[in-house]
Order: C-alpha cells, then structure tokens, then sequence
C-alpha cells in the first residue's frame, strides 16, 4: 500500500489534517498528522478501510498516472456530451 500521488495535505491546527485527493476530488479530515508521521499499515483498520475507499492509500501496483491518462482519454472520446465552463470577469468582452 502506498499514499496516492494526487494526495494535498494542509494542516489548518495542530491537531487535524485535511487531505484532499485530486483525482478522485475527495476531501478527508483526520486528527493529528497521523497520516504523514505514520507508517500507512499502522493505521487503524476502520481508517485504513476509508483512506483505502476513498482513494488517499492505492495498492503498490497500481499506476495512477496510467489510470489518470486512460480516464482523460475516456473523456475525450465521449461525444455523447459536452462540458462548457464560462467564467466571465469584470473584464468580460459579452458585457453580462
């Protein structure tokens, strides 16, 4: 088992970490820096089982700049919809 490569870690206390995992686009909040300062097969069960559904812990084996580029793919390939984000700024040339 090892952490993911799309793994953030912020410690806003002392006494939390929040995780956040981008390519599952997971947020986790877990006491302590318990997951940085620990080996991962020390954690508990129940929170190894979590970080391991969510995505923070992958197997050894497992690839994920190959997943990453096999999804990206997929989605490029898929024309059954288009995704269009607009963000207009004070700037913006439609005047809206």
């Amino acid at each position: 088992m090892k952490k993911s490569i799309y793994n953030t870690y912020l410690h806003p206390t002392e006494n939390s970490t929040v995780i956040y995992n981008a390519l599952t686009d997971t947020t986790i909040v877990i006491p302590d820096k318990i997951i940085c300062d620990t080996n991962i097969l020390d954690l508990n069960e129940s929170l190894l089982s979590k970080l391991v559904t969510e995505g923070f812990i992958v197997d050894d084996i497992v690839d994920e700049r190959d997943e990453f580029i096999k999804s990206a793919l997929a989605i490029e390939k898929n024309d059954t919809s288009f995704h269009l984000i607009i963000n207009p700024t004070i700037n913006c040339n439609f005047h809206c």
